[in-house]
Order: structure tokens, then C-alpha cells, then sequence
């Protein structure tokens, strides 16, 4: 999930909407979330958004590829 997450820098990231994420991923991103690797967000409309937090880019830029 952090590899899916990082959309790019972290000035232009928007993150992932709830709605294109699939169950497990979404229990995924609520774990990183708790651990403060991941943000919430509420955008237009009360949308729900997951973005990385400068925490969550460092543990993904470390991460084997």
C-alpha cells in the first residue's frame, strides 16, 4: 500500500480515494494510518482520501523493490 499510495511528490500527491480501494486494501491503509504512516482526509462531497504521510514516503522509498 505504500508503493500504491506514493502518486508522486508530496506537494502535487492527492492519495487514494476509499472508493477505488478494494476491502483488504482498505484495512491495509486504516493499519498504516494508525501506525502514522498514512493521513485521512475529507475531501469535496464528505469524499474520504488516504495519503502518505513524510513518514509513511521514507518506510516506502526503503522498501525493496
Amino acid at each position: 500500500m505504500l508503493r500504491r499510495l506514493d502518486d508522486g511528490p508530496a506537494r502535487d500527491s492527492v492519495g487514494l480515494h476509499t472508493g477505488d480501494l478494494a476491502t483488504d486494501e482498505l484495512r491495509r491503509c486504516l493499519e498504516l494510518h494508525a501506525l502514522g504512516l498514512v493521513s485521512v482526509a475529507l475531501g469535496w462531497r464528505d469524499t474520504c482520501w488516504f495519503r502518505l504521510t513524510a513518514a509513511g514516503r521514507r518506510l516506502g522509498r526503503q522498501l525493496p523493490a
